[in-house]
This record gives structure tokens, sequence and C-alpha cells, in this order.
């Protein structure tokens, strides 16, 4: 009995690793609020996967008068070594439903929507990394070029949803306003 407990437990802890790792994103899907985002993508093509398009974000360039006050004098004094820091970014809509940066912290705002990135600043300018999840959105064969062209025209937004500062690109839309 007590060599079946044994093996039972070493079955176990590896086959919940590996269940937990989808867990944050799945939440993110199914919790998540929606936020719509405006993009700037170009289109490339993976040999193995197909046409993606790769997406850079407004909310990734951050004027340095959106960011906190003790996080600008941590940046300036030096406290934070390495160049990239946990940062959070709190996002509200403008009157077109497109959310937007408005400030940059070193802890998570109580109320706003806010997302986790990491933050590379320079004298002249600051960019937010926000990882893995919201730079790359694979389409069906032969589509990437016509997102290309509507990018071209400001009319390609990307709706993502956002959990607890982790956010999830959802779909990209195509507006014809």
């Amino acid at each position: 009995m007590k060599n079946l407990m044994k093996y039972l437990i070493v079955m176990i802890i590896p086959l919940a690793v590996l269940l937990s790792r989808p867990a944050v994103p799945l939440m993110t899907l199914t919790f998540g609020q929606e936020v719509k985002l405006s993009t700037v993508p170009f289109d490339p093509r993976d040999f193995f996967r197909g046409d993606y398009v790769e997406l850079s974000f407004a909310i990734e360039n951050i004027e340095f008068d959106m960011i906190s006050e003790s996080l600008l004098s941590g940046l300036q004094e030096g406290r934070y070594k390495g160049g990239n820091i946990e940062v959070y970014v709190s996002v509200k809509p403008d009157s077109a439903g497109i959310y937007n940066a408005v400030l940059v912290s070193d802890a998570p705002p109580a109320d706003d929507i806010y997302i986790r990135g990491k933050i590379n600043a320079r004298q002249d300018s600051a960019r937010i990394n926000y990882g893995n999840n919201l730079s790359r959105f694979y389409v069906r064969e032969n589509t990437g070029l016509e997102l290309e062209e509507a990018a071209r025209k400001g009319q390609v937004h990307a709706l993502a949803k956002v959990w607890k500062g982790f956010i999830i690109l959802d779909t990209i839309e195509i507006s014809t306003e």
C-alpha cells in the first residue's frame, strides 16, 4: 500500500505541473475584461504555421508624463538595475472605445483595468513589453495581406482579454470607419 501511494504521488506531481500551465490563460479568456487596442502590424509568413500578423500596439510606447512619480524617480536614481522592470499599465477607453495607457506604476491599481508588462526606459523614450501573448496572431491562409492593407489605412484593432494584469489576444477586427 505504501509503494502504491509513492507511485501515485510521483505520477500526480508532473501531471499537476503540466495541467497548471494553461490555467492562467484559460482564466483570462473566461473571466477577463475585453479591451480594444489599436495596432500597427506587418505581415510575415511562417513556413510551418502559415500566415500570421506580427503586432505592435500604441500602448507599447509610453510618454514619461504617464509614469508614476515613484517609478520615474526610481528609474532616474538607478534603483532598478537590468533594464526590464515589472510595471502595471492602467488602461482606459477613449470616446471610440479604444483602450489607451493612462498611467504606468510599480504597483497594481485598485480600481482600473491594468496590464502587467516590463518597462525598458531610455533617456528619451520608454517601451513596455507585454509578453508573447500579445505579439503574434495566426490568421487563415492568404488573409494576412488583407489585414496588412487594412492596417495601413488604420482600420485594424485587436480585441484582447485582461484578467488580473494578464493579457491574451482574442481576435483581430477590421473596422470600416
